[in-house]
């Protein structure tokens, strides 16, 4: 009966550490990848360099995130209507990547993310392989 209690415990100590080496490996692989797009991001003003971040999620993952309040205008729908009080909101992270009418694509996220993903989760794989050894 003890060495099944103490079968347990160990068990929970490795999954406990390899849970905690895996979710430091994704993040250092996110903020890599984050990295990348802050060099490739076009700079007209710079905000949206600082907008690229990476978030943790509760589901041992995390996210690469551009945008957000610090991009988000309000957009007038037509030339007739010049009043943006009702007008939607719309964050121009959007705009740069996929381009406007008027304005071309300016791609930097998408592009980025396949460039690098397979890389940077060999290196996750290999960190928490390592961790489980």
């Amino acid at each position: 009966m003890a060495d099944l209690r103490e079968l347990q415990q160990r068990l929970a100590a490795v999954k406990k550490a390899v849970r905690a080496e895996a979710m430091a490996a994704l993040r250092d692989g996110a903020e890599e990848i984050a990295s990348a797009m802050r060099r490739a991001v076009p700079a007209d003003t710079g905000k949206l360099r600082g907008t690229i971040r990476v978030e943790e999620n509760q589901d041992l993952s995390v996210s690469i995130k551009a945008g957000g309040p610090v991009t988000t205008k309000k957009v007038r729908m037509s030339r007739r209507r010049s009043s943006t009080r009702n007008s939607p909101e719309v964050d121009y992270a959007t705009f740069i990547e996929f381009g406007t009418k008027r304005r071309k694509a300016q791609p930097f996220f998408w592009p980025t993310w396949r460039l690098t993903k397979r890389a940077t989760r060999a290196k996750v794989e290999r960190r928490i392989k390592k961790a489980l050894e």
